[in-house]
Formats: C-alpha cells, structure tokens, sequence
C-alpha cells in the first residue's frame, strides 16, 4: 500500500493526505519546498521535505527539473504550458521578445554558450593580422635592407629563410601570451570573443595555444577548407579548433 502523505503550508495550515504522485506535482509546481514539513503514518512525525523518506526521491525535483522549468530570462518557475523554448531555452512569454533580441544581438545569456561565427571570426582575424604585422615592421624594414645589399645570392636565401622563422615565432608568441593570458587575441577581444575548452573551462595551455597556430596553418594550406567548415558546423568549429578541442564563444 501506498504511503499518505500530508503538509504543511507556509501559514500552518495542513493539507492531505495526498499520494507520491500528488506530492511530486506539488514539488514540481513549487508548493512545496525543501523546508516543507511533511508527515506520513510511517514516518511518524513531522520532517522537513528535505529530511524526510521523500528527500530521496525527489531531489532531483527540488534541483535539475525545477531548473529546467525556469524562465532562463527572469527565473521564475512557471508551469510548463507557460514556458516555450527557443533555440532550446525555456523562456516565459514576458521575456520572449528580450530573449530573441539577445540572441539575435549574440550577447551572452548565462548558462548558454553563443558561438562565434564565420564573419566575426574573419574580422577578429584580420585584425590579429594587422596588429601581428604592426609587431614586425621592425623585422620586415630590416630584411628589405638586406635583400638590397645582397641581391640574387646564397645570402638573399638565408635572409629570406630568417625572416619566415622569425615571422612563424613572433605568431607562435602572440598566440600563446594572449590565449595563456587571456583566453583570446587582441583581435577576439576586440569583438567579444573568447577561447573555451571542449570541456567549457577556459584555460588554455602554452602547448594547447602553440598547436592551435600550426593548426591554424595547416587548414589555411588546404585551401582555406580548415576554416570554411565552420560555416557549416553545429558549434562553429574550424579545422583547428577540432584538432586542439576548442570553440570559439562570446563572452560578453
């Protein structure tokens, strides 16, 4: 035979016997709490929700699905004919217009991850280009001095060979100062963007940022395929970006 179960509301009043069944629509709707008494015949005295034999089998209600029936915009916990999903958030009709403006606009919606896409990634790349080639206008000066004083010979090879080196270390750097510093380059920042791991933390390792730029390479060798992809991917991954684990998000 079932257990009956009876409670109190917030003004001492009791209320029951009800079934589990019945309990767990009250936890679901948030008449009751986790420091709800609660009395059964078994039980014998009055317990708070979270103390009693039902703590067990309603935790995950007083967490998770109570989570999930939450406004992701204002946080109420509404019933769930009152909540409609978009892009696979629950949002109540009050918030719905605020909602699709934010995601149109990419802000950052908390515990929802906007990935940045093809267009904003191609800006924040030209400009880590610009500021990169700002950096080795000292390098680059000096190596057109030097092709003049040494024209068509071994030495012109050489130089030429030095300065592609050079060039491939400064880039190495740049990316891992500022991915081991701040999880983004210059040109990421600029836009809002930010590094994350494929496991959501956002510490980037020196090893991690040194074989996203050779990565980085290899898919522009390949006839720019390597960051084509992320047009067509669910989380806008390039070629890099799957073979070091990372995504690209907004993080304002």
């Amino acid at each position: 035979m079932a257990l009956s179960w009876n409670y109190k509301s917030a003004d001492g009043i009791e209320n029951g016997p009800f079934d589990e069944v019945r309990m767990k629509q009250f936890v679901l709707e948030g008449a009751l709490k986790a420091d709800t008494p609660v009395w059964s015949e078994k039980q014998g005295e009055w317990k708070k929700l979270s103390e009693s034999e039902l703590a067990g089998l309603f935790v995950h209600l007083l967490g998770a699905e109570r989570e999930n029936r939450k406004c992701k915009m204002c946080e109420r916990i509404s019933n769930p004919d009152e909540l409609v999903e978009i892009e696979g958030l629950p949002c109540c009709a009050e918030c719905k217009p605020v909602l699709i403006r934010r995601l149109q606009e990419g802000s950052v919606i908390p515990g929802y991850i906007v990935y940045g896409g093809f267009w904003v990634r191609t800006l924040a790349k030209i400009l880590d280009w610009i500021i990169i080639g700002v950096i080795q206008i000292p390098f680059t000066i000096a190596y057109v001095i030097s092709l003049s004083f040494f024209p068509e010979s071994i030495i012109t090879a050489l130089i030429m060979f030095a300065y592609f080196i050079l060039s491939m270390v400064v880039g190495v750097l740049f990316n891992i100062f500022f991915l081991t510093k701040y999880s983004a380059t210059p040109g990421k920042m600029a836009f809002g963007l930010g590094l994350i791991n494929a496991d959501g933390t956002e510490k980037i390792s020196w090893q991690k940022s040194m074989g996203r730029y050779f990565a980085e390479i290899l898919g522009g060798m390949m006839m720019y395929i390597g960051y084509i992809i992320v047009v067509f991917d669910k989380e806008k991954r390039a070629l890099h970006d799957y073979m070091c684990k990372t995504r690209v998000v907004y993080k304002r």
